[in-house]
C-alpha cells in the first residue's frame, strides 16, 4: 500500500487561522480540524504517542493512530507509559530536565495558546 503525504499539510510552520486572530480555535470547523492536525503531526514528530496526542488535541484515536503510521512509518507503540517517579529520582540530570521543562511551560503557558502549541514550544525550546 502506497502513502502519499501531502507536503503543505505536513509543513513545520504551524500558522494560525487568519479568522481566529491568533487564538486557540477558528469558529470554521474546517480550519479548527486543520490546525489540531498540525499540531499533532508536530507532537508525532517530536516524540509523542497517540495517547498524549490525543488528549492535547482532542483527535480520536483512530485518526491519530492512522496519522502515526504514515509518518513513523510504524504503529504507534502499545501500552501505557510508566506512571512512576523513580526514573526521576535516578538521576540528577533527569530531575534537572523535569524542572527545566516545568519552567519553561510556566513561561510559554498563554491563554490564547492551545495546550499541544504549548507543549510543542516547550520541547522545540
Amino acid at each position: 500500500m502506497s502513502t502519499t503525504l501531502c507536503p503543505p499539510l505536513i509543513s513545520s510552520n504551524l500558522r494560525f487561522c487568519p479568522g481566529s486572530q491568533g487564538k486557540d480555535s477558528c469558529p470554521v470547523e474546517r480550519c479548527d480540524y486543520a490546525q489540531k492536525i498540525q499540531e499533532s503531526i508536530h507532537l508525532i514528530r517530536l516524540g509523542a504517542r497517540v495517547g498524549l496526542a490525543g488528549q492535547l488535541t482532542g483527535l480520536e484515536k483512530k485518526t491519530l493512530k492512522c496519522l502515526y503510521r504514515q509518518l513513523m512509518g510504524q504503529p504507534s507503540p502499545s501500552g501505557q507509559l510508566p506512571y512512576s517517579d523513580t526514573w526521576l529520582l535516578e538521576n540528577d540530570r533527569h530531575q534537572f530536565h523535569a524542572n527545566l521543562i516545568w519552567y519553561l511551560h510556566r513561561r510559554l503557558n498563554s491563554p490564547e495558546s492551545s495546550p499541544a502549541r504549548i507543549l510543542i514550544d516547550v520541547f522545540e525550546v
